[in-house]
């Protein structure tokens, strides 16, 4: 059976599984919990997408030490009691936000994971989580040779995001277009000049990397999962757009305190490498289903 925690969540509510398992049904903060969830429930597979997650636009909600501390309490409670279980697969998901600032401008491969550096201050706290949980993996990996891994995602969108101002890039985008539309407004500001470049991954292709990945025993080190479709944030905007028939006036400010300036690309090579051809969904494509599947939008 497939368990996941956090189906409640963005990722969580995407993906494939026997069992999706929300915060109101355990508290992933207390071990004890956890283990008789787990016990009761007898997982052959657990993929965790539960925890603190933060933006560029939503970093100064949250104190770094509250996040640093959720979400390292959460990944040492669910690896601590799936060891004791012997549960044979766990799959966390870290972010690209664990890579050192100072990769930002160049691709970055999983080979970067062991260059230390400096991880970006403006969310240190969550960074620094997705840092760590990587070497909780191989630290049980190492002790027992139990299938524990991480995934390293980044700019994942698609349906059932938080639609807010202070959330992901695309799911903020269509917020804010959508909010513009409801209030009959011409126009819709961003902040940032909207030329940095990203990798873009559409929700659902996660499912079929995930099985890929879990089932391969051999992969132990940390994967980037990550289409190689690049595109910077003003393309995104536009096509957003479209896809809600937006025909108003968009502009960008060129100066904010949170505006992420450099592109931050990686490469999938790996992954490719290990699993094979993935065909993942086009931008274009993912925005448009994103806006159709997304019933909040009554598109």
């Amino acid at each position: 059976m497939k368990l996941i925690f956090g189906g409640d969540g963005f990722i969580g509510q995407n993906i494939e599984a026997d069992m999706k398992v929300g915060r109101k049904q355990v508290n992933l903060l207390d071990f004890q919990s956890v283990l008789n969830f787990l016990k009761l429930h007898n997982p052959s597979t657990v993929v965790n997408c539960a925890g603190i997650h933060t933006a560029f636009t939503s970093a100064e909600k949250y104190e770094h030490s509250e996040v640093l501390f959720t979400n390292l309490q959460v990944d040492m409670n669910l690896l601590h009691a799936a060891k004791m279980l012997s549960i044979p697969n766990v799959l966390l998901l870290s972010s690209t936000a664990a890579f050192s600032s100072n990769l930002l401008g160049f691709e970055m491969t999983e080979e970067h994971f062991h260059s230390g550096g400096e991880v970006d201050k403006r969310f240190f706290g969550y960074a620094q989580s997705k840092r760590i949980q990587m070497e909780f993996c191989k630290a049980i990996q190492l002790d027992s040779g139990l299938n524990y891994k991480t995934v390293v995602l980044g700019n994942i969108y698609g349906p059932n995001n938080h639609l807010e101002k202070n959330s992901t890039a695309i799911a903020s985008i269509f917020h804010q277009i959508h909010s513009a539309i409801q209030n009959s407004e011409k126009n819709v500001e961003f902040f940032g000049n909207g030329l940095m470049r990203r990798n873009w991954t559409y929700v659902g292709d996660l499912n079929q990397i995930f099985t890929r990945l879990i089932a391969d025993r051999n992969i132990l080190d940390p994967i980037i999962v990550s289409s190689m479709e690049i595109c910077d944030l003003r393309t995104i905007t536009n096509l957003v757009a479209e896809a809600l028939d937006f025909r108003g006036e968009i502009n960008f400010e060129m100066d904010t305190p949170h505006n992420p300036r450099e592109d931050k690309i990686v490469s999938n090579s790996k992954m490719m490498e290990l699993i094979g051809d993935v065909p993942f969904t086009k931008i274009d494509k993912g925005i448009k289903e994103t806006a159709t599947l997304d019933l909040r939008l009554a598109i």
